[in-house]
C-alpha cells in the first residue's frame, strides 16, 4: 500500500510525500546462492523472512527557465531486512591427497537483521548558465543502522554524486 501526494507551493515549486507498506519475499538467489569467488564466498540462506517495513519520502522540486531542483529526504523502517554480513565458509576437501582437510575463506553470507532503519536524502540541480550550456549537479547519501544492536548495517554505499557541464550544440 501506497500513498502520495504533490502541494503546488508556489507556480513554480512543489512540495511532495509519500508513505507505504512494504513487503518483500527472499529470492531464491538469496536463500540458496552459492558463488565461490576464489578468494571468499557468497552464501544464501534457506531459513530467510520476509522483509516488511515503512517508509516515508518529503521532496522538494523548484521548476525556472534556468533552475531545475529536485531534493529528497527518506526514511525506511524495515523489519526482518536481509542483508550480506560478512563471515566465515568452513568445508571438507573431498577428494585428492589433502580428502578429509578443512579450509576456511571469507564469505558473504545473507541473514536477516531484525529491525533496521534507513535514511537518506538525494538530490539532482541543473542550471542553465547561457542557451546550450547547463552547469548539472546530482547526489545520493544513504545510512543504514540495525535499531536493536546499535550497529550500522553493512554494504551500505558512501556517498555519491556527479558534477558537470553540458552543452547543446544548436542544429
Amino acid at each position: 500500500a501506497n500513498f502520495g501526494a504533490i502541494y503546488r507551493l508556489f507556480s513554480n515549486t512543489d512540495l511532495s510525500f509519500s508513505t507505504a507498506r512494504s513487503f518483500r519475499a527472499p529470492s531464491l538467489e538469496e536463500r540458496f546462492k552459492y558463488i565461490d569467488l576464489g578468494n571468499y564466498v557468497r552464501l544464501g540462506d534457506p531459513e530467510l523472512k520476509p522483509e516488511s517495513g515503512y517508509s516515508a519520502d518529503l521532496g522538494l522540486r523548484i521548476w525556472h527557465p534556468r533552475v531545475n531542483l529536485q531534493a529528497d529526504v527518506f526514511i525506511n523502517r524495515i523489519s526482518d531486512m536481509i542483508v550480506e554480513t560478512p563471515g566465515e565458509f568452513v568445508y571438507t576437501i573431498n577428494t585428492g591427497p589433502a580428502e578429509g582437510t578443512t579450509d576456511t575463506l571469507p564469505a558473504l553470507i545473507n541473514a536477516n537483521v531484525s529491525r533496521a532503519v534507513l535514511y537518506g536524502f538525494d538530490f539532482g540541480l541543473q542550471y542553465n548558465i547561457h542557451s546550450g550550456f547547463v552547469l548539472f549537479a546530482s547526489g545520493a547519501f544513504v545510512r543504514g543502522k540495525e535499531t536493536e544492536t546499535d550497529e550500522w548495517l553493512p554494504q551500505i554505499p558512501p556517498f555519491n554524486g556527479r558534477f558537470g557541464v553540458r552543452y547543446s550544440l544548436p542544429f
